[in-house]
């Protein structure tokens, strides 16, 4: 079974969200937290800092579990019952968007007795890879971790947790792996399409790399790949890029679907006002950085919805680019609006926020490369389609003749059939312009080559426009008989069609050749060209508007013969010794 390019498309990203669907389902099933007495954000003064021994009273929780997403400094507070001694790991549920972190660990007296700390724009090295997880050994007893968190902005709520290692550790895997393979094909796409655009010069490729590109410094920052693998503690990394990343998305749609300014006005000033409104927001992210992960939140919703109003609008108008673009859309749009608009999960640990929007890009970049690819392929095949057609009357031109006329030859060799060819020529043509104008000439040819179609009956049969007022038809697997047949039909059907110009009545009429030959090793294919050329210039020499047959007995059938000596008005030519 052969399956179509859409098919394979749908089935290979199927497999995709298949394959994260898996990854989410083992991450919240293994993470398994210990069992908490209590657990909330506190009330503190902007100054305050932890004691050494840590007193009930001074514990306030804050009336709105939630902190603020802008970003400073807030504290968390959780007890918790240790039934043995093991190896625990102290990491954040929801996001790994942290700056700094210390988590403070105190006894069952309330004695201050160690202290965790890291964060994005800390300079430790973290012990788990791409997690912010910190192992600490703990004996049965009871234990409280107050945690202080400081960081520009937060994606989510940073909710601290305490797992045992054994457990941590299965669980984060599947997350690790989907980070570094989503990373990994990002950097591919990116690098291809880069490199696509400098050899092809194709303002899209350059904007789908530049997209890409972005979207992996967002996500490499944001999963602690960036501070873990290169050191680097840039927490704007994670904000910035996604700013350029959204004006880029609507240059790519833009000339993805070409929306123009004459095609679709509308649309087109959308885009840069949208394109405009990005501008003004990374002006205001470097005024108010600890808002400029909220401009991006509002950014990716428009343009997701500039994306999916655009495809709709121009899928209606029936372009299949537009159709698969709003497939790649939905993949992406869906999950990135659960990605920004939530801040907590209530039943993972592992389980990240940022989990769940890499899944989008992910999804969209390589939705959106098949679209790119399947509009390459589309576009390589209207430029050959252009290469063999000719541009004024639709048939296709001499290019596509010397190429297909090999391969019905082949066929006509192996298989021993008759092939017949028939040259046509426009009777008076240069008259014709001479008189009227290149325009009317035209005009002539466009009529002429639309009543030639009606001779190319079969699959098989072919019209080619030989050059200027010739014609060829082609006729694999066809004695002369029927040839001649077609020849006559269409030499009347022209002689009967009128033409008109500018209400003008013009009489057309053509001349026909018409050659046959059973193909052997002895021969090639011009000689039935030469053939068909000897027999048109016979049928001008006679007076034009007839058809003529080239007789050679050594090429012909002799039992055709007879019968092309029968017909009335065509007459043998001797073959030229």
């Amino acid at each position: 079974m052969k399956w179509t390019y859409e098919q394979t498309l749908t089935r290979k990203y199927g497999f995709l969200y298949l394959w994260c669907f898996l990854a989410i389902q083992s991450t919240v099933c293994l993470a398994q937290d210990v069992q908490y007495h209590q657990r909330f954000w506190i009330i503190t003064d902007e100054e305050w800092q932890p004691p050494l021994v840590l007193k009930s009273d001074e514990i306030v929780p804050r009336p709105r579990q939630q902190i603020s997403l802008t970003g400073g400094v807030n504290w968390y507070i959780q007890s918790f019952r240790i039934p043995e001694t093991e190896q625990y790991v102290v990491d954040f549920r929801n996001t790994s968007v942290i700056g700094q972190f210390d988590h403070y660990i105190y006894d069952g007296r309330g004695i201050q007795i160690g202290r965790l700390s890291g964060g994005i724009q800390n300079l430790q090295i973290n012990p788990f890879m791409l997690r912010h997880g910190r192992m600490v050994r703990f004996f049965p007893s009871e234990y409280v971790i107050l945690t202080r968190t400081e960081s520009p902005f937060f994606l989510a709520q940073p909710e601290p947790f305490i797992m045992p290692l054994d457990g941590y550790s299965c669980a984060v895997k599947w997350g690790n792996t989907l980070v570094l393979v989503g990373l990994g094909v990002m950097f591919a796409l990116s690098f291809l399409y880069l490199v696509r655009y400098f050899s092809q010069r194709r303002l899209e490729n350059l904007y789908y790399a530049l997209f890409v590109f972005c979207c992996m410094a967002y996500n490499s920052t944001a999963l602690l790949v960036v501070s873990d693998l290169f050191h680097l503690n840039w927490f704007y990394l994670i904000s910035y890029p996604m700013i350029l990343a959204s004006g880029c998305y609507i240059a790519f749609v833009m000339t993805l679907l070409n929306i123009r300014k004459r095609s679709y006005p509308i649309l087109y000033f959308l885009g840069l006002s949208c394109i405009g409104l990005f501008a003004v927001s990374a002006v205001m992210a470097i005024l108010f950085p600890h808002w400029s992960l909220e401009f991006d939140r509002y950014n990716i919703a428009v343009f997701s919805v500039y994306g999916f109003v655009s495809g709709l609008i121009v899928a209606l108008r029936g372009s299949r680019i537009a159709q698969l673009y709003l497939l790649a859309n939905l993949s992406f749009s869906l999950p990135a609006l659960v990605a920004i608009s939530i801040t907590r999960f209530n039943n993972s640990s592992t389980l990240l926020i940022e989990h769940i929007g890499l899944i989008a890009v992910l999804a969209e970049v390589i939705m959106l490369a098949f679209v790119s690819e399947y509009q390459a392929r589309q576009r390589k095949k209207m430029l050959e389609a252009a290469s063999k057609t000719d541009v004024l009357t639709g048939v296709f031109n001499r290019n596509y003749l010397e190429s297909h006329i090999d391969q019905c030859w082949s066929l006509c060799l192996t298989e021993q059939q008759p092939f017949s060819l028939i040259m046509v020529d426009v009777d008076h043509f240069k008259q014709i312009n001479d008189a009227w104008g290149h325009s009317v000439g035209d005009s002539c040819l466009v009529h002429v080559a639309g009543i030639l179609r009606q001779s190319a009956k079969r699959r098989t049969d072919v019209l080619i426009r030989y050059g200027g007022e010739e014609f060829v038809v082609i006729l694999p697997n066809t004695p002369l008989s029927y040839a001649y047949s077609v020849a006559e039909e269409v030499r009347l059907n022209i002689e009967k069609t009128p033409f008109f110009y500018d209400q003008n009545r013009l009489s057309v009429t053509i001349s026909c050749g018409v050659s046959t030959v059973i193909p052997n090793y002895d021969m090639t294919i011009y000689e039935l060209i030469e053939g068909a050329d000897q027999a048109l210039y016979q049928a001008k020499k006679s007076g034009r508007n007839c058809v003529k047959i080239y007789n050679n007995a050594r090429e012909v059938e002799t039992r055709l013969i007879p019968l092309a000596r029968d017909m009335s008005d065509t007459a043998g030519i001797s073959e030229q010794q």
